[in-house]
C-alpha cells in the first residue's frame, strides 16, 4: 500500500465524520419541532377534554418545554369556563429552540429555530345543573 493511497484512505475517513456530524447537527432541530408539537397537541387534547386550559395547565406545559431545552415565546388558550359547547377553542403557541450549527466543530453559529403551533378545536364539555 503505497503512501497516496493511505492518505486518500484517512481524507475519505476524514470526510465521512464531518457528514455524519453534520447531518447529526441538522437532526437535533428537527426533532425538537417535533417533541414541540407532541406536547402542544397533548395539550390541545386536554384542553378539548375539560372545556378549555386550567389555570396550571399553561404553566405545565410552559415548564415541559422548557425541560426540552424549548424557550416558550407566548402561551394563548381560552381558560375552562368561559367557552360555551359547540364553540371553538384555540391553542397558540410561541416557541423558540436555541441551537449551534457548525461545521463539525470548526466553526459555531447560534441560531434560534422557532416554533409556531395553532391549532382549534370544538369544545365538547357539557355542563349539567
Amino acid at each position: 500500500m503505497g503512501i497516496d493511497r493511505l492518505i486518500l484512505t484517512c481524507l475519505s475517513f476524514v470526510l465521512m465524520i464531518f457528514l455524519v456530524v453534520v447531518a447529526v447537527e441538522m437532526v437535533i432541530p428537527i426533532t425538537k419541532s417535533q417533541l414541540f408539537h407532541e406536547e402542544c397537541r397533548t395539550y390541545l387534547l386536554k384542553m378539548e377534554r375539560n372545556g378549555g386550559f386550567l389555570e396550571e395547565d399553561s404553566q405545565a406545559l410552559a415548564q415541559r418545554l422548557q425541560s426540552l431545552g424549548i424557550n416558550v415565546t407566548s402561551i394563548s388558550a381560552p381558560l375552562r369556563g368561559s367557552v360555551k359547547f359547540g364553540e371553538t377553542m384555540t391553542l397558540s403557541v410561541e416557541a423558540g429552540y436555541p441551537f449551534r450549527l457548525g461545521a463539525a466543530g470548526l466553526t459555531f453559529v447560534s441560531q434560534l429555530q422557532p416554533f409556531k403551533y395553532k391549532k382549534s378545536v370544538f369544545c365538547r364539555r357539557i355542563e349539567i345543573g
